[in-house]
């Protein structure tokens, strides 16, 4: 695998971790909205709400080390781009692929022109695609 196929992914990571932040914050919605089980339900034992109590809190640290899986994944993709490159090709990269920004808001950010941003991306990329990894 190549570094620049590595930088691809990160795109892909920031979804899945998008899409589990926004999970862990339904589950502790869920948990915060559960009602505690009456003095009737406890003394009848009809109650449930402790059993979804127990499995929002299960899903909640199962979505957690989910969580930090994919953070450590950008991460090692974000530390092998510091590696591999230097100043203005090393900032696009990392905020087109890690980040997520187009090349308008990085030329932007940058305070540089977007032809200039697409060339250092361009330049970027052919080096990473030749360094394996």
């Amino acid at each position: 695998m190549t570094a620049l196929q590595r930088c691809q992914l990160a795109p892909q990571y920031r979804r899945q971790y998008e899409r589990l932040c926004e999970r862990l914050d339904g589950l502790q919605s869920m948990i915060d909205t559960s009602a505690p089980p009456t003095d009737k339900e406890c003394i009848s034992g009809g109650h449930s709400a402790p059993d979804k109590v127990g499995e929002y809190v299960a899903l909640s640290e199962d979505t957690r080390a989910d969580i930090i899986q994919v953070r450590r994944r950008l991460r090692s993709i974000a530390d092998m781009i510091s590696g591999c490159l230097d100043g203005l090709q090393r900032d696009t990269i990392h905020l087109y692929y890690i980040i997520g920004l187009s090349t308008r808001s990085i030329a932007a950010r940058l305070d540089v022109s977007q032809s200039t941003v697409s060339r250092y991306k361009r330049q970027a990329e052919q080096r990473l695609s030749d360094i394996r990894v």
